[in-house]
This record gives structure tokens, sequence and C-alpha cells, in this order.
């Protein structure tokens, strides 16, 4: 449940439902700790026409 989409506000009442969304809420957060981290990414940086030139031709090889 990602609360970073809630854009609009809404009304919760009673104690029960409040208790609901608290435990919702707090479930949530609970679950981000849980998961398991994705692969590394290598990240290549290219700064200059050369170096992108060589990257594809390395990729071109790679997957013909």
């Amino acid at each position: 449940m990602a609360t970073s989409s809630i854009t609009k506000y809404f009304s919760v009442t009673g104690d029960e439902q409040v208790e609901k969304l608290a435990a919702a809420i707090e479930e949530s957060y609970q679950e981000s700790f849980q998961r398991e981290p994705g692969p590394d990414i290598n990240v290549t940086y290219l700064r200059t026409p050369e170096e992108v030139k060589q990257f594809m031709r390395k990729r071109k090889t790679a997957y013909d």
C-alpha cells in the first residue's frame, strides 16, 4: 500500500475503522522490511560518442 499515491482527503469514523486503517498502514510498513532485495544492477555511464559506439558494438556482438 503506497501511501504516496493517496492524493485525496478521506474520512474515517468510528474506533473500529480507525483501528483497521492503522493496522493496514502498520502491516504495509512492516512488509517493506521483509522484501528481498532485487539483483544488483551494473550501471555504465557513457559520456562521449566514442564510449557509446564502443558500448553498442559490444551489445551487438553479445546479441547476434
